[in-house]
């Protein structure tokens, strides 16, 4: 995320419940990022999960299901651009990113699907 939005902070101790939904905002904004904010969100509600917050972990899963529909992930988008916009964060349209930064980001997925195992 941080490759195609550079002001995105999202380290350990940032991620919140704003992380989740900016960080779905963008995933839908940018297909192509869809996989790694999936392994994201698994390891943060694994991580919830062994600490005990079931209940907001159980809010998040029903988030991750609504947003599956056709018209929420549009309003995510809508509501991301506009927010982005009034801002002035600035949004890389490219989605063709270096060899080198698909190589980081496979790894990096690979690397969240074996801490899930």
């Amino acid at each position: 995320m941080k490759k195609a939005y550079p002001w995105f902070n999202d380290g350990a101790r940032n991620y919140n419940l704003k992380s989740f939904i900016v960080g779905a905002a963008m995933a839908a904004h940018r297909p192509d990022l869809e996989e790694a904010y999936s392994v994201s969100k698994d390891c943060y509600l694994k991580l919830l999960d062994l600490e005990g917050h079931s209940a907001k972990a159980s809010v998040l899963r029903a988030f991750g299901y609504v947003r599956r529909f056709f018209l929420v992930r549009y309003a995510l988008i809508a509501c991301f651009l506009l927010a982005s916009r009034l801002l002035g964060l600035r949004i890389r349209n490219n989605g063709n990113i270096l060899e080198q930064q698909r190589k980081n980001l496979s790894f990096a997925i690979s690397r969240g699907r074996r801490m899930l195992a």
